[in-house]
Parts: structure tokens; C-alpha cells; sequence
């Protein structure tokens, strides 16, 4: 499993929502999308990785040779189909 974290900085999301990341190291084509596992609520935005295929191997392998890898982020996309922010109750 490979935890990215970084400051917010600007970037605002909705729980459910998802961003493209590309790593420039690996591949400056390559985006490939995750979840976003922190709350919006947070200062620090967290992404988790399950190490599956060929790109998050490099990856993984990368994040234990460096502290820190840029990355590209994209988005975020998506919305949930539920308001889970309506404070009104039926």
C-alpha cells in the first residue's frame, strides 16, 4: 500500500470525489485515477494506493528509494449521488 499526502493548497473536493495523478518520473502520459481517502475537511489531502500492476510497482518502488516524488494532480472529478451535507431530515 503506498500513502500519498500533501498540503491541500487550494484544491477543494467533495467526499467520493477522485483526481488523475501522473508521477513525471514514470511517465509524463501515464495518469492513472484514485480515490480520495481523506475528508475535505482535513488541511492534508491523502491518497491511498493499492500496489496492483505495473505502474503503482514503479511507484511503490520509487516512494522507498525517495522521501518525496513529484506529482501531477488532476481534478478532482465525480460527486456522489447522495447530499451527505443536506442537514435536512424527512
Amino acid at each position: 500500500m503506498i500513502r500519498l499526502s500533501f498540503k491541500k493548497r487550494g484544491l477543494n473536493y467533495s467526499a467520493g470525489q477522485y483526481v488523475f495523478i501522473t508521477v513525471p518520473e514514470l511517465s509524463y502520459l501515464e495518469s492513472h485515477p484514485f480515490s480520495i481517502s481523506s475528508s475535505p475537511y482535513e488541511d492534508t489531502v491523502m491518497i491511498h494506493i493499492r500496489v496492483l500492476g505495473d505502474w503503482t510497482k514503479r511507484l511503490y518502488e520509487l516512494s522507498n528509494d525517495k522521501n518525496s516524488v513529484d506529482i501531477w494532480i488532476h481534478g478532482p472529478y465525480g460527486a456522489l449521488s447522495v447530499d451527505i451535507n443536506n442537514s435536512d431530515k424527512y
